[in-house]
């Protein structure tokens, strides 16, 4: 629906392409861009002209393996911090890494193709 409003079609009227990775994409003659993302009850959607653009959002929530995560998508230099942080500190640091992180590969369109401590 919003992306109909922003052509001024209907929205049985739209093509769609899909990315390598499934990252959907209206036809290359668009100048629209847009992403979405969705998590917990909440809903974000980001649109743009002539550039690609991602969009994460993650609902903070207690999560089995924040023991493990920070050696798995952080950089080196920032495991350390990470790992010495309370629990509260630490989920948040996460979460915000994780959602930054998905922003660039949804904008990319590569999905998790490449690895999360690759980034900094």
């Amino acid at each position: 629906m919003l992306l109909s409003q922003y052509l001024k079609r209907g929205p049985r009227d739209l093509e769609f392409t899909f990315g390598r990775a499934g990252k959907p994409a209206l036809p290359p003659r668009s100048r629209l861009r847009f992403n979405m993302s969705h998590s917990g009850g909440l809903a974000a959607y980001a649109f743009t002209l002539d550039c690609e653009i991602g969009i994460d959002i993650e609902e903070v929530r207690p999560h089995p393996d924040l023991e493990r995560l920070p050696s798995t998508i952080l950089p080196r230099g920032s495991r350390a911090t990470a790992v010495h942080s309370g629990e509260e500190q630490r989920r948040g640091a996460f979460f915000r890494c994780w959602t930054r992180k998905g922003e660039l590969h949804q904008a990319i369109g590569d999905g998790l193709s490449v690895p999360l401590d690759q980034f900094k």
